[in-house]
């Protein structure tokens, strides 16, 4: 069984997007969705073979696989929510967005009162729609009750970030809040939608047409 092309493609996602992915989050990918006894056999290659990845079997995600890339020696500390960064790249894709930037965890430097500082977005995402509408979002999942901090990292990345940005001749633009909680909450400046995947599909399909 040689390495195929969608094989490359998904090593190259846990290389550089993603931090980690479970075997039915794989099967989910459009270049994917194939029996299970067949995408087991090949992930079973792709690591204990080729080991071109790692996986460990994880009680915390009903006793499936976890992949992550061979370049990281342990699986994210936290895992469920690597794994809900996971989901929303599903959404996008499943719902033919072409991403154009899945920046996850990137530090954005500013500075504030003469002393330099760092926010850190789960993810920094700019897709472009199947209609060919480019939407930016500023991503955060929020998987406990810590609203205020998400607040308080936006608001620092709109009045302090980009003002400071554009100060150095970029073409900066404020992105989207967008806040994946299963917590219901009103925001002035974005929005939120629940952590079940079908429900992050219809958000962006319906935006997509929008």
């Amino acid at each position: 069984m040689s390495i195929t092309k969608r094989d490359r493609m998904l090593v190259n996602l846990l290389d550089n997007t993603l931090k980690c992915i479970t075997t039915s989050q794989i099967n989910l990918l459009p270049e994917f969705q194939c029996h299970d006894s067949v995408l087991s056999r090949r992930l079973r290659k792709l690591t204990l073979e080729y080991k071109m990845l790692q996986r460990q079997m994880m009680e915390v995600v009903n006793n499936t696989y976890v992949y992550w890339s061979v370049h990281e020696k342990y699986l994210p500390k936290q895992l469920e929510h690597s794994l809900a960064m996971t989901d929303v790249y599903l959404a996008l894709v499943r719902s033919d967005y072409e991403i154009i930037a899945f920046e996850i965890e990137q530090g954005l430097k500013y500075n504030e009162n003469n002393k330099d500082k760092i926010i850190i977005p789960d993810i920094m995402i700019t897709a472009k729609s199947p209609s060919g509408k480019l939407e930016q979002f500023f991503c955060e999942i929020c998987l406990d009750k810590k609203i205020n901090d998400i607040k308080k990292k936006y608001d620092i990345y709109k009045r302090y970030y980009i003002p400071q940005i554009r100060k150095l001749g970029k073409n900066a633009t404020s992105k989207q809040l967008l806040v994946i909680s299963d917590i219901r909450f009103s925001l002035d400046d974005g929005i939120t939608i629940g952590t079940d995947l079908e429900e992050m599909e219809s958000f962006f399909k319906f935006l997509s047409i929008g």
